[in-house]
């Protein structure tokens, strides 16, 4: 597996450990903080691949420089591509792009409502009835239900209102493109459900606090005869859904604010366990300058070829895997210094000891790479390399 699939599956990971430990503190959590906590998941979940990408070394950064995959055993041939990447990564990146598209293409749809329908303008809003429609805001426009007396449409435009002073939409868009990256994640679905549940109770306390027990009675009244819209990005007025715990909350706000504080040793927790899960090395102690990235990096003499000949023709599958049928990919990486000698060859993701054992062998005993340059100057680098196993 590559580091991109497991830099996919950490952040995928992260995200949902840390929304796990959101639901656990919920309860004890202001609708503000709720708010606060869910829109920052998503910017934790990515800190741990980011912290392993690079990292300093006395205050200049390093970055690990990986080799295509390269297989060895029976069925290997002399010039190799890792085909099972490439082919996953385009899954993932059409059915992102698909995801987009999706996203542009309801965004669309619900624009061309707006600009087609007749609009009113007050208060910094952009106000429509448009027949059919139920109530609901996105951005700046509201579209209120055609049909109500007064004193129901004036609930609804104040409760609307404070959606778009809040700025709601733009938490729900920036969620919808969390999810187009992180499709395949439950936890991206149930944050955004937490997230427009925290709005609602948010602007519900507000409208409590004006109207009391009549806004409790407008929303049953409402419910009983409304049907959900279907728009992207949009927060409808009322779902029947969460009526009833809408108003229990409504009558229930106090919370613990030394709660908001529970969310850190689960973020801890998610880096250390993404940590001793992935691939990705820690940097070794290296004599020379060490850069982010090179103007020209490390190489093999000869080439891309001429190293795939060289593990194919040097590794020696080991007795005892081939026996018991073991393969897969091992990682290991390894330093180049200014000189182009091997160093410091590891492990970092192990598939076998004896499978391990070889890799680590054949990798210490290459000979001299042409060694990464930076501004004409030679510099050490560090490389890492797959080597797949295969029977």
């Amino acid at each position: 597996m590559s580091n991109f699939w497991w830099n996919i599956i950490e952040i995928n990971f992260s995200l949902a450990v840390l929304w796990l430990a959101f639901r656990l503190v919920r309860p004890f959590l202001s609708f503000g903080k709720q708010r606060l906590i869910l829109l920052l998941v998503p910017v934790f979940s990515v800190l741990p691949v980011l912290a392993k990408q690079t990292f300093s070394l006395n205050g200049v950064k390093l970055k690990l420089v990986e080799l295509k995959a390269i297989s060895v055993g029976p069925k290997a041939e002399a010039t190799q591509t890792t085909p099972e990447n490439w082919s996953l990564e385009n899954i993932y990146w059409l059915t992102v792009s698909v995801a987009f598209a999706w996203l542009l293409f309801r965004l669309f749809r619900l624009l061309k409502l707006f600009l087609s329908a007749e609009r009113k303008r007050g208060n910094g809003l952009i106000f429509t009835e448009i027949p059919g429609e139920e109530s609901f805001s996105f951005f700046r426009w509201i579209q209120l239900k055609a049909g109500m007396d007064a004193e129901s449409r004036m609930i609804v435009e104040q409760h609307e209102a404070l959606h778009a002073k809040k700025r709601h939409t733009l938490d729900l868009f920036y969620t919808q493109i969390i999810q187009c990256f992180c499709w395949f994640n439950p936890a991206v679905y149930f944050l955004e459900q937490d997230l427009i549940h925290a709005h609602e109770f948010e602007v519900d306390q507000v409208m409590y606090q004006q109207h009391k027990t009549r806004y409790l009675e407008f929303l049953l009244a409402y419910t009983l005869g409304t049907s959900s819209p279907s728009y992207l990005l949009t927060h409808q007025f009322v779902t029947k859904l969460t009526l009833i715990k809408r108003i229990q909350i409504m009558k229930h706000t106090k919370k613990q604010r030394w709660a908001f504080a529970l969310i850190i040793p689960a973020l801890a927790g998610s880096l250390t366990l993404v940590s001793w899960a992935s691939p990705a090395a820690k940097p070794a102690q290296k004599e020379a300058e060490t850069v982010l990235e090179a103007d020209k990096p490390a190489e093999f003499k000869g080439g891309t070829d001429a190293l795939i000949k060289y593990i194919v023709n040097n590794v020696k599958y080991p007795e005892s895997a081939a026996k018991n049928k073991v393969t897969g990919k091992v990682f290991v990486s390894f330093t180049v210094s200014e000189k182009g000698k091997i160093s410091q060859a590891k492990v970092l993701r192990s598939i076998h000891p004896d499978l391990d054992a070889e890799a680590v062998r054949v990798v210490s005993a290459m000979p001299d790479w042409d060694p990464a340059e930076k501004g004409g100057k030679k510099i050490s680098s560090e490389m890492q390399l797959p080597i797949s196993f295969q029977l």
